[in-house]
C-alpha cells in the first residue's frame, strides 16, 4: 500500500522518535511492501520551521533531506496545479495552509495519510494512526 506522510510524522522519523507512534503507525512503517511519499509541502514546512528556529536539525535541510528520502527508498510528491486548485474547494476545518495542501494532495491522488491529526478525516481523507 502507498501512504502520504504528514510532516510531523516525517520529522519524528528523522529524529528517531518512533516510540511516539501508535501501534498501527509502527506496523505500517515496518512492512517492507508499503511505499511512502513525502510531499514537497513537508519539505517546505520543514524548511520554514528550520529557518525560523522552530525546528532544530543537525544541518540545514537543503544539505541532506532529499538524499535521506532517496536513501530510505521513499518518493517525493511535487505540488501540482490540481493540488493547488483543490484547496479552494476544501471547507475550513483546518486553518494550517500546509495541512490544507496535504489534504488536497491526498484527495487528488487518493492516498491515505499517516498522521496524528484527526481533522484530516473530516475531509474524507483516510487518516491512519
Amino acid at each position: 500500500m502507498t501512504f502520504l506522510v504528514d510532516t510531523h510524522i516525517f520529522i519524528d522519523l528523522l529524529q528517531g522518535n518512533e516510540k511516539r507512534f501508535s501501534k498501527e503507525a509502527k506496523n505500517i512503517f515496518q512492512h517492507a511492501s508499503n511505499q511512502f511519499w513525502v510531499s514537497a509541502v513537508c519539505l517546505w514546512e520543514i524548511s520554514i520551521k528550520y529557518a525560523l528556529g522552530k525546528l532544530e536539525l543537525s544541518k540545514p535541510p537543503d544539505a541532506w533531506l532529499l538524499d535521506t528520502i532517496q536513501k530510505i527508498g521513499w518518493q517525493t510528491l511535487s505540488i501540482g496545479p490540481l493540488h493547488a486548485l483543490a484547496v479552494s474547494s476544501l471547507p475550513f476545518y483546518h486553518r494550517d495552509p500546509f495541512d490544507r495542501l496535504l489534504v488536497a494532495q491526498a484527495k487528488t491522488e487518493d492516498l491515505p495519510v499517516v498522521t496524528r491529526d484527526g481533522i484530516f478525516k473530516k475531509y474524507g481523507v483516510k487518516a491512519v494512526w
